[in-house]
Parts: structure tokens; C-alpha cells; sequence
């Protein structure tokens, strides 16, 4: 017999008693589903075993670690539904090539389309396999062993990361007929995969997933069609330029070809600026060129990027940091935890931006401001602007989005980018 202590009690259990044992007794205690187990602070799957006496406690997925335990043994279940109703030998294998929001997308790796049809059959095939509550086992096996069995399945994807291991052993998970190999933790059986939703998306499948926030229930996706073909169209491209997976980028990076890839993806987004001035030229009207986007995401470059591509096209920009018109340190608001919140939209000084943009749409002479990041003040050193008839205005920032930070400019004259490092 072992000693085990659970929320604060001691019970006794039998030597070698499995954690979903234990977490089947101690369910009632918890609100949702009970996915992994903690051991003396140590991450155990539910099949595990306990051998020695110690403090167990249960994660649900209302923790990360359960929740991405959760979301894995469902896409594990996924892919064995697709295997089951699109057989390899006529369909190939699919593949997840992008995540959003907590939604995964999946395509077949030979291009494939699915229809409504076969979605519907996978969700009943997947319907099936959770009601039968199936075993799911794991195997420790060798390496090389891993990397010939995958790549008779034609799984370069797999072998590409195989190949960059620095381990004797990997392990896979089995279901019936069908295994895979996944990088993290699985549940013990097909039964606890009672939340999610399927989707056609672009002849591939949506797989819809609950969120740490609602454990217990999938809500509709929402519809984001821009995010959604900037994550294909990348999806594409990193197949054109052979860097679909992991391996293909660690194969590129030991033959000395980290040069190139930069270049290539610089000639890239060079490419997009192309025709977004292109664009701002074609509309006329459009005076207020507004780039908002996370911090750190590139806003300053891709604004003065922008600038010389709309200078070719005869047009004559001025790059504007919303940064400049950050209101005095002393006067910046704070976050819960007393420091400097400069993502405040309250740490600009609204009033003063829109005068001074609306002023220079007017054809008046401005003087902009230039922010001091050492002495915290803003300060005005002669930066005078008056716009003429090809003049544009390139503005950047955080909340150039945000309505409330240009309320007074027209909604007609302004184009709006969004970047993101995705």
C-alpha cells in the first residue's frame, strides 16, 4: 500500500494505482473533467501509475497544461476519423497548418479538397470514436525505428523532426489501427473528447476547440476572413519556398541557408508594401494612411518602408509616431501594479493630435511635436508641416485603429493597415 495525500487529505491505495483511478474517485470535487495529475509537483498522464507514497493533484482544463492535453487528444481523435473515412492509400495525409484563436486548420498535405459531404462523415466517424470510449496507448520506441515507420507513411513532416532529435527514443499514441506521434502529454481514453465542432473552411477543416475561459462548451467560430487568408497565404508561401515545416527550416538552416530565407522573406513583404501604395495611390482621396499594430510589431519600419515606396509613385509622405504626442511622464497613467501604462490611450494627448492632423488636412502650417523619451516631456523644435496636393500623412501607433484617438478626422480620407508578426 502507498500514502497518498489529495486536497489536503491522507488515503491509502494499492501500489501501482493508476492516476485516472485516482481521478475517477476524486471527481466530484471538481467542476470540469479531470485531465492530468500532479505528483509531488511533477506532470503525470492519467495511465501513469503511482509506485511510492507522495501529494497528488488533478488539473482540469481550466489550467493550461490540461487544456492543451484536452486540445491534443482531440486533434489525435480527429486525424483517426480522417484516416478512417479518407483511407492514406487514396487521400494522403492531412496536416494542421495553422492555428486561430482556438480554432485549428487542416489540410491534406497532396492538396485535396474536402466537401461538406466528408466533413459530415468525419464528424459522425469522430462522434463514434468518442462514444466507444477506445483505449489510447502509448509506446516508447527507438528513434530510428520512428523514423523508418513514418517515412513509409510518407510523414516527411515528421521525419523532418526526427532527423534534429538529440534522444534514443521517441512516443507515440495508438488508436485502434491508427498512430501518430505528438510532442506533449494524452488522455488515457477517447471518452473525455466531448467538446468541440468541425467545420468546412476553404476545403480543409476547421476544428474548433473550447477556450480555458469555457471549459465545457464550443461556441461558433468567429468569422475573420482577413487573419484567416494572411494565414494561409503564409501557408502557401513557406510551401513554395520549401519551409512548410520545422524540418524543411532546421534542413535549410544546416546547409548554410539562413541568408537567402531573409532575403526571401524580405523581398516578400516588400512586395506587399508594393501594392499597398500602389492602392493609397489608386484611391485617390485617401490622405490619413493609419498603421496600427502590436508592440514590437514593425509599425516605425514598415511606415518609413511604406514612405519610399509612395515616394516612387510621386507621392510626397510624412512619417507621424502617435509616440510623439504622449502626454509628460508625470502625468502618464498607471496599470494595476503602479507603473507607466503607455498602451493607455489616455497617455496621448488626443486633443492636441487631432488639432494638429486636422489642421494640416486644412493646409495649415503645423508644428508637431517631438516626444523626449529621457527627460519624459514633449517638446517643439521647429518641425514645421504644411501640406500640399501630393503630401500624405503616414500616421503610426498602437491605437491608430481606435476611433477614439482620431475622432475628428474623416472617416473617408483615412487607409487603415494592421500589422502583426504572424
Amino acid at each position: 500500500m502507498i500514502t497518498v495525500e489529495i486536497n489536503g487529505k491522507t488515503y491509502e491505495y494499492p501500489d501501482g494505482v493508476t492516476f485516472a483511478e485516482l481521478a475517477t474517485e476524486h471527481q466530484k470535487n471538481y467542476p470540469y473533467d479531470i485531465l492530468l495529475g500532479v505528483e509531488n509537483g511533477s506532470l503525470r498522464e492519467l495511465h501513469r501509475h503511482m509506485t511510492k507514497s507522495g501529494k497528488v493533484d488533478f488539473l482540469t482544463a481550466k489550467h493550461i497544461a490540461g487544456l492543451d492535453t484536452y486540445k491534443r487528444t482531440v486533434l489525435f481523435l480527429l486525424l483517426k476519423a480522417v484516416h478512417d473515412v479518407c483511407p492514406q492509400e487514396e487521400w494522403g495525409e492531412p496536416a494542421v497548418k495553422f492555428s486561430l484563436q482556438n480554432s485549428l486548420f487542416i489540410e491534406m498535405i497532396n492538396g485535396r479538397k474536402f466537401t461538406q459531404e466528408l466533413v459530415d462523415k468525419i464528424d459522425a466517424r469522430l462522434k463514434e470514436i468518442v462514444e466507444a470510449d477506445l483505449p489510447i496507448r502509448k509506446r516508447s520506441i527507438r528513434l530510428a525505428e520512428a523514423m523508418d515507420l513514418f517515412r513509409e507513411k510518407h510523414r516527411n513532416d515528421k521525419t523532418g523532426v526526427f532527423r534534429y532529435r538529440r534522444v534514443s527514443r521517441v512516443n507515440l499514441y495508438e488508436l485502434e489501427d491508427y498512430e501518430d506521434y505528438f510532442y506533449g502529454y494524452m488522455l488515457p481514453s477517447t471518452k473525455y473528447a466531448k467538446y468541440y465542432r468541425i467545420d468546412l473552411k476553404d476545403g480543409g477543416l476547421f476544428l474548433t476547440l473550447p477556450t480555458i475561459d469555457a471549459p465545457d462548451q464550443v461556441d461558433p467560430p468567429e468569422d475573420q476572413p482577413k487573419v484567416f487568408r494572411v494565414l494561409k497565404g503564409t501557408s502557401i508561401w513557406a510551401e513554395r519556398m520549401h519551409l512548410a515545416t520545422l524540418g524543411d527550416l532546421n534542413d535549410a538552416i544546416t546547409r548554410g541557408e539562413m541568408q537567402r530565407i531573409i532575403l526571401m522573406q524580405e523581398a516578400a513583404h516588400e512586395g506587399q508594401l508594393s501594392e499597398i501604395a500602389q492602392k493609397i495611390v489608386d484611391e485617390k482621396d485617401r490622405k490619413i494612411i493609419m498603421i496600427a499594430g502590436p508592440s514590437s510589431s514593425g509599425k516605425t519600419t514598415t511606415s518609413h518602408r511604406l514612405a519610399v515606396q509612395l515616394r516612387t509613385r510621386g507621392l510626397n509622405p510624412h512619417p507621424i509616431a502617435c509616440d510623439n504626442y504622449f502626454i509628460n511622464r508625470d502625468l502618464t497613467p498607471v496599470d494595476e501594479n503602479g507603473k507607466k501604462d503607455y498602451e493607455n490611450l489616455n497617455a496621448i494627448d488626443v486633443e492636441q493630435f487631432n488639432e494638429d492632423m486636422l489642421g494640416l488636412l486644412e493646409g495649415k502650417e503645423v508644428d508637431l511635436p517631438t516626444y523626449n523619451f529621457i527627460t519624459g516631456k514633449r517638446e517643439y523644435n521647429g518641425n514645421r508641416l504644411q501640406l500640399g496636393d501630393k503630401d500624405v500623412l503616414v500616421i503610426e501607433g498602437i491605437h491608430c485603429h481606435n476611433d477614439a484617438l482620431s475622432y475628428r478626422l474623416p472617416m473617408e480620407s483615412r487607409y487603415r493597415i494592421y500589422i502583426s508578426a504572424m
